[in-house]
């Protein structure tokens, strides 16, 4: 068995050290200090693209449709809105609590014109699809040899 030198500033180094790892993995799970409905969180989203539109789907389960909204101005997809806390009719309490509530907002630059008179969104089963059509002249175009 071999004698291992302990330098104790060392060893406080390297557990602060892996205090702050743990604790940015762990950054979003509750804590007694931490109040999810104050904190802006940002649902997770799908981006997909075809020859003629971009598409955007957006995981909100539990957002009610007409706490979302929708806004494209400036090249830019802007969607917001906010989840709101269940109301529990008898006096239990959360043993663990991870989902969030409160505001939520997601912006994306489109850097493709868009026929914005064109788009559309829907929603369900928690799902918002946002479709964002590509102008006309960005389309690919088939070129026949003569």
């Amino acid at each position: 068995m071999a004698l291992v030198r302990f330098y104790p500033n060392r060893f406080n180094e390297i557990s602060k050290e892996f205090d702050r790892a743990v604790n940015h993995l762990f950054a979003d799970m509750n804590v007694k200090n931490f109040n999810k409905a104050d904190h802006v969180w940002q649902p997770k989203v799908n981006i997909g693209e075809t020859d003629n539109e971009f598409s955007i789907t957006v995981e909100l389960p539990g957002v009610d449709k007409k706490d979302i909204e929708i806004s494209y101005e400036n090249d830019v997809l802007k969607i917001s809105g906010e989840r709101k806390r269940e109301a529990s009719d008898d006096n239990s309490s959360y043993l663990r609590e991870e989902r969030y509530y409160g505001k939520f907002s997601r912006s994306f630059n489109i850097n493709t014109k868009i026929n914005n008179q064109k788009i559309e969104a829907d929603y369900k089963d928690g799902l918002l699809t946002v479709h964002l059509p590509k102008a006309e002249e960005v389309k690919p175009k088939e070129i026949k040899i003569k």
